[in-house]
């Protein structure tokens, strides 16, 4: 009975919160999205005017390979996904979706927690943008 108590307590305090987490986690990553923007006009948002997830954004970052920025991310200690799985992989979703090869190979997906801060979005803008232009200079080598 007393975890049945404990449970139902954890429950409605979320519940009482879960609003005002899913609008700052939405706002963040708006941030986000417009910081990378900003600084990278050519960085295109997919899903944008789509009903979305509050707490994830798919960023086509155009000339770049999606794996080589993740590497580069990874090291810079920002980490993200382009899809799990064999049959998961965020390339064939964006395909099976209508998005070209190409546009497709450049995407990569950016997930933020409810203990995402303003300051890790404002870092994180810096260290994307940076490795970004990193890397576009190296698939500019091997990407038509």
């Amino acid at each position: 009975p007393s975890t049945l108590i404990g449970l139902n307590i954890a429950f409605e305090e979320m519940s009482a919160s879960f609003d005002h987490l899913c609008m700052e986690t939405a706002r963040l990553r708006d941030t986000l999205e417009a910081g990378i923007q900003n600084a990278l006009p050519e960085a295109e948002v997919l899903f944008q005017g789509a009903e979305r997830l509050p707490h994830i954004t798919t960023i086509v970052f155009p000339g770049v390979f999606s794996e080589l920025l993740a590497f580069h991310l990874r090291e810079a200690g920002v980490f993200v996904s382009w899809g799990g799985g064999r049959n998961q992989k965020l390339e064939h979703i964006l395909r099976a979706c209508g998005l070209d090869p190409l546009t497709a190979k450049s995407t990569l997906n950016f997930s933020l927690s409810r203990e995402t801060t303003e300051e890790e979005i404002r870092r994180t803008i810096g260290i994307v943008v940076d490795c970004a232009q990193r890397c576009r200079t190296y698939s500019r080598k091997v990407m038509p």
